[in-house]
């Protein structure tokens, strides 16, 4: 639920940024933070974890994803 209710704000942010890796694009809470990637395709992908995560972890965890996602395309 809380991952979908970010949702919106992933559609906003893609538009405001040529970047793939959005960073943070909510919070919940007082701890729980949402990561979103959105691919050239149109894929996206929302991470939801505690504060304090190193963003490069997280961006890198993403860019994994997609090598996934293109592999298994082919």
């Amino acid at each position: 639920m809380v991952v979908a209710a970010a949702l919106d704000k992933l559609n906003d942010r893609k538009w405001e940024t040529p970047n793939a890796y959005l960073k943070i694009i909510d919070h919940f809470d007082h701890d729980l933070v949402v990561h979103a990637y959105c691919t050239q395709g149109g894929i996206q992908f929302a991470l939801l974890t505690t504060k304090g995560r190193e963003e490069g972890n997280v961006k890198a965890f993403f860019e994994s994803c997609l090598l996934y996602t293109s592999d298994a395309a082919d």
